[in-house]
Protein backbone atom coordinates (compact mmCIF):
# COMPACT_ATOMS: atom_id res chain seq x y z
CA UNK A 1 0.00 0.00 0.00
CA UNK A 2 1.27 3.24 -1.07
CA UNK A 3 2.24 6.14 1.50
CA UNK A 4 -0.43 8.61 0.27
CA UNK A 5 -2.81 5.43 0.89
CA UNK A 6 -2.48 5.40 4.29
CA UNK A 7 -2.87 8.86 4.81
CA UNK A 8 -6.44 8.30 3.18
CA UNK A 9 -7.53 5.70 5.55
CA UNK A 10 -5.79 7.81 8.63
CA UNK A 11 -7.90 10.58 7.40
CA UNK A 12 -11.25 8.57 6.77
CA UNK A 13 -11.06 7.13 10.21
CA UNK A 14 -10.38 10.63 12.20
CA UNK A 15 -13.72 11.94 10.05
CA UNK A 16 -15.42 8.97 10.79
CA UNK A 17 -14.85 9.23 14.82
CA UNK A 18 -12.13 6.95 15.35
CA UNK A 19 -10.29 7.83 18.46
CA UNK A 20 -7.49 6.17 18.32
CA UNK A 21 -5.46 4.24 15.30
CA UNK A 22 -3.17 1.31 15.98
CA UNK A 23 -0.86 -0.32 13.13
CA UNK A 24 0.89 -3.72 13.13
CA UNK A 25 2.78 -4.78 15.10
CA UNK A 26 2.50 -3.59 18.22
CA UNK A 27 3.05 -4.96 21.72
CA UNK A 28 0.14 -6.23 23.38
CA UNK A 29 1.36 -4.01 26.69
CA UNK A 30 0.99 -1.01 24.17
CA UNK A 31 -2.40 -2.68 22.88
CA UNK A 32 -3.95 -2.51 26.66
CA UNK A 33 -2.76 0.93 27.67
CA UNK A 34 -4.38 2.17 24.71
CA UNK A 35 -7.36 0.18 25.03
CA UNK A 36 -7.32 1.30 29.06
CA UNK A 37 -7.00 5.06 27.63
CA UNK A 38 -9.86 4.72 25.40
CA UNK A 39 -11.96 3.56 28.20
CA UNK A 40 -11.32 6.33 30.86
CA UNK A 41 -11.51 8.81 27.74
CA UNK A 42 -15.64 7.33 27.64
CA UNK A 43 -16.36 7.09 31.50
CA UNK A 44 -15.59 10.67 31.42
CA UNK A 45 -17.82 11.59 28.32
CA UNK A 46 -20.51 9.60 30.14
CA UNK A 47 -20.40 11.65 33.56
CA UNK A 48 -20.31 14.51 32.00
CA UNK A 49 -23.20 13.60 30.35
CA UNK A 50 -25.07 12.43 33.16
CA UNK A 51 -24.00 15.60 35.12
CA UNK A 52 -25.82 17.33 32.56
CA UNK A 53 -29.07 15.57 32.89
CA UNK A 54 -28.76 15.86 36.61
CA UNK A 55 -28.40 19.40 36.51
CA UNK A 56 -31.20 19.51 34.12
CA UNK A 57 -33.72 17.60 36.86
CA UNK A 58 -32.37 20.00 39.72
CA UNK A 59 -33.50 23.53 37.96
CA UNK A 60 -35.29 25.62 40.95
CA UNK A 61 -38.96 26.04 40.39
CA UNK A 62 -39.59 29.68 38.79
CA UNK A 63 -40.13 32.27 41.30
CA UNK A 64 -42.90 34.37 42.33
CA UNK A 65 -42.75 38.00 44.55
CA UNK A 66 -45.65 38.79 45.96
CA UNK A 67 -45.48 42.55 46.97
CA UNK A 68 -48.41 43.20 49.75
CA UNK A 69 -48.60 44.61 52.44
CA UNK A 70 -51.40 42.04 54.42
CA UNK A 71 -49.72 39.44 55.68
CA UNK A 72 -53.10 37.36 55.57
CA UNK A 73 -52.66 37.67 51.40
CA UNK A 74 -49.50 36.50 51.66
CA UNK A 75 -50.52 33.68 53.61
CA UNK A 76 -53.07 33.05 51.34
CA UNK A 77 -51.34 33.64 47.95
CA UNK A 78 -48.75 31.19 49.55
CA UNK A 79 -51.31 28.16 50.37
CA UNK A 80 -53.37 28.74 46.51
CA UNK A 81 -49.87 28.52 44.39
CA UNK A 82 -46.82 27.53 46.69
CA UNK A 83 -48.27 23.89 47.64
CA UNK A 84 -46.49 21.84 45.18
CA UNK A 85 -43.01 23.02 45.09
CA UNK A 86 -43.65 23.95 41.42
CA UNK A 87 -43.70 27.70 42.34
CA UNK A 88 -41.46 29.17 44.44
CA UNK A 89 -43.35 31.92 46.42
CA UNK A 90 -41.46 34.86 48.57
CA UNK A 91 -43.25 37.52 50.03
CA UNK A 92 -42.69 41.39 50.74
CA UNK A 93 -44.66 43.07 53.02
CA UNK A 94 -43.58 46.81 51.55
CA UNK A 95 -42.72 48.63 48.22
CA UNK A 96 -39.28 49.51 49.78
CA UNK A 97 -38.86 45.80 50.64
CA UNK A 98 -40.22 44.40 47.11
CA UNK A 99 -37.70 46.43 45.25
CA UNK A 100 -35.06 45.02 47.82
CA UNK A 101 -36.31 41.38 47.02
CA UNK A 102 -36.76 42.07 43.27
CA UNK A 103 -33.25 43.26 42.76
CA UNK A 104 -31.27 40.38 44.97
CA UNK A 105 -33.83 37.34 43.77
CA UNK A 106 -35.03 38.45 40.22
CA UNK A 107 -38.53 37.46 40.22
CA UNK A 108 -39.82 35.20 37.07
CA UNK A 109 -42.74 36.74 37.78
CA UNK A 110 -44.24 39.93 40.34
CA UNK A 111 -47.70 40.28 41.97
CA UNK A 112 -48.20 43.86 42.82
CA UNK A 113 -50.67 45.33 45.31
CA UNK A 114 -51.77 49.26 44.84
CA UNK A 115 -52.18 50.91 48.13
CA UNK A 116 -49.33 50.21 50.70
CA UNK A 117 -47.68 52.90 52.76
CA UNK A 118 -44.54 54.43 52.10
CA UNK A 119 -44.38 53.34 48.28
CA UNK A 120 -47.30 52.52 46.69
CA UNK A 121 -47.51 49.94 43.93
CA UNK A 122 -47.82 52.11 41.00
CA UNK A 123 -44.41 53.81 42.30
CA UNK A 124 -42.71 50.18 42.66
CA UNK A 125 -43.69 49.28 39.46
CA UNK A 126 -42.44 52.71 37.65
CA UNK A 127 -38.97 51.85 39.64
CA UNK A 128 -38.99 47.97 38.76
CA UNK A 129 -39.77 49.24 34.70
CA UNK A 130 -37.21 51.95 35.16
CA UNK A 131 -34.54 49.66 36.56
CA UNK A 132 -32.54 47.43 33.89
CA UNK A 133 -32.00 44.48 36.31
CA UNK A 134 -35.61 44.27 36.73
CA UNK A 135 -37.48 46.10 33.50
CA UNK A 136 -38.19 42.64 31.83
CA UNK A 137 -39.83 40.92 35.24
CA UNK A 138 -43.39 40.46 34.07
CA UNK A 139 -45.78 42.79 36.97
CA UNK A 140 -49.18 41.46 37.29
CA UNK A 141 -50.81 44.47 39.70
CA UNK A 142 -53.57 42.37 42.46
CA UNK A 143 -55.18 45.65 44.42
CA UNK A 144 -58.77 45.84 45.60
CA UNK A 145 -58.55 49.36 44.21
CA UNK A 146 -61.14 48.89 41.37
CA UNK A 147 -61.16 53.00 39.57
CA UNK A 148 -60.58 53.67 36.04
CA UNK A 149 -57.82 56.04 36.60
CA UNK A 150 -55.10 54.11 38.78
CA UNK A 151 -55.68 51.24 36.28
CA UNK A 152 -54.86 53.23 33.74
CA UNK A 153 -51.95 54.30 35.31
CA UNK A 154 -50.74 50.63 36.10
CA UNK A 155 -51.08 50.36 32.51
CA UNK A 156 -49.19 52.95 31.58
CA UNK A 157 -46.52 52.14 33.92
CA UNK A 158 -46.69 48.34 31.87
CA UNK A 159 -48.17 46.44 34.04
CA UNK A 160 -48.88 42.85 32.57
CA UNK A 161 -52.37 42.72 33.90
CA UNK A 162 -54.35 44.19 36.85
CA UNK A 163 -56.32 41.93 38.63
CA UNK A 164 -59.05 42.97 41.12
CA UNK A 165 -59.28 41.30 44.53
CA UNK A 166 -60.66 39.31 45.73
CA UNK A 167 -59.30 37.06 43.05
CA UNK A 168 -60.68 33.67 42.70
CA UNK A 169 -57.85 30.78 43.15
CA UNK A 170 -58.47 29.21 39.92
CA UNK A 171 -58.16 32.65 37.84
CA UNK A 172 -55.26 33.14 40.06
CA UNK A 173 -53.11 30.00 39.22
CA UNK A 174 -54.47 30.25 35.55
CA UNK A 175 -53.08 33.82 35.36
CA UNK A 176 -49.61 32.01 36.64
CA UNK A 177 -49.70 29.37 34.69
CA UNK A 178 -49.73 32.00 31.72
CA UNK A 179 -47.35 33.95 32.86
CA UNK A 180 -44.75 31.21 34.07
CA UNK A 181 -45.38 28.32 31.83
CA UNK A 182 -46.03 26.20 34.78
CA UNK A 183 -48.84 23.89 35.86
CA UNK A 184 -50.02 25.43 39.56
CA UNK A 185 -51.73 22.46 41.60
CA UNK A 186 -55.28 23.23 43.07
CA UNK A 187 -55.07 23.98 46.42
Amino acid sequence: MAHGDTEKQIKACSDAGVVELLAMPFELAFLKATIQQILELAAERAAGTQEAISADKEMPPPQLLLIDDEPEMGRSVRRMLGRDRQLDVMVACSGHAGLDAAHRTHPDLVLLDVRMPGMDGVEVLRALKADERTRTIPVVMLSAVNDSCTIEKAMAEHAEQYLVKPVAPQRLRQIVQERLGVRVASA
